[in-house]
C-alpha cells in the first residue's frame, strides 16, 4: 500500500467563485494550511468557495472535522 503523500493545498479563480484544491492527506497536521487557503479564497468575497478533493488521498476524522469547521 503506497504512503499518503503530505497534505498540499492551492487556490485557483474562477469569475464567481475559488477553489481550495486539495492534495494529499487530510489530518490534524493540515490544520493550519487548510485554514489559510479558506482565508485566501475568501479574501475577495466570491459568491461560492467550492472544495476539490479529486486529489486526496485520505482523510480521517480529524480531517472531516477540520473541513466541516472552516469558516
Amino acid at each position: 500500500m503506497p504512503t499518503p503523500q503530505p497534505f498540499d493545498v492551492s487556490v485557483r479563480r474562477q469569475p464567481r467563485a475559488a477553489i481550495i484544491e486539495l492534495h494529499g492527506e487530510i489530518n490534524g497536521a493540515a490544520k493550519a494550511g487548510l485554514n489559510a487557503a479558506y482565508a485566501q479564497a475568501d479574501h475577495d468575497s466570491p459568491d461560492l468557495i467550492l472544495l476539490n478533493f479529486e486529489q486526496v488521498e485520505y482523510m480521517n476524522s480529524t480531517g472531516s472535522a477540520l473541513v466541516v469547521g472552516l469558516e
